[in-house]
């Protein structure tokens, strides 16, 4: 089970960056190397404490690319846990395809759940990140609390979701059933002397 990076960091930026929403959107219909090429341009250029160029026609907020970097690197550490967990041939295909310093082609996706371990890391490093850029403690540790609660509460919304479904399936199963049923046995019985409707011949 995963939650992609992009729902997360959405989900953030609505409650605590709302003015970053456009940007946000311009960043998902980037390419992933596109993507992570400005997104980590603007993190390292020292401008104004509060605002980065983002090479687009806006002024780019810094809490979309810390979010988007730091849970791009949150993915391919739980992708990286989760293909060392698996077979020998998953674990080097895995190692080749790191070798090449590629960018997945998807949509990166952090494996659920994690644990109180790596709930903790994710959430320092937004902390740190942020305050890096300029932001003040008090939006740093809001930003990052956040993400926590989000990864933390994603598992057990997918895993309800998922199990209402399964249920919302099986009841419509069940009626669809239950009714083929009733007008089968409908049709098979038939009143005593009715002969179907035929004319006395």
């Amino acid at each position: 089970m995963g939650v992609p990076v992009s729902r997360v960091v959405r989900q953030v930026v609505t409650e605590h960056a709302p003015q970053e929403r456009e940007l946000l959107d311009a960043v998902e219909r980037m390419t992933p190397r596109d993507r992570r090429r400005h997104l980590e341009t603007s993190r390292e250029r020292r401008q104004e404490p509060s605002t980065v160029d983002f090479g687009l026609e806006v002024v780019v907020p810094l809490v979309t690319p810390v979010l988007w970097l730091v849970l791009t690197e949150a993915a391919r550490e739980t992708a990286a846990t989760a293909v060392r967990a698996s077979a020998q041939a998953a674990r080097s295909r895995w190692r080749r395809f790191r070798g090449r310093g590629r960018e997945p082609e998807g949509e990166p996706e952090i494996t659920l759940p994690l644990s109180a371990e790596q709930l903790g890391m994710v959430r320092d490093t937004v902390l740190t990140q942020c305050v890096e850029t300029g932001l003040s403690t008090a939006r740093a540790t809001a930003i990052a609390n956040a993400v926590f609660y989000e990864l933390s509460t994603s598992a057990g919304r997918e895993e309800s979701s998922g199990r209402e479904e399964s249920s919302g399936r099986e009841e419509s199963s069940g009626r669809d059933e239950s009714l083929g049923q009733g007008e089968s046995a409908g049709r098979d019985v038939t009143p005593d002397g009715d002969d179907g409707g035929r004319e006395p011949r």
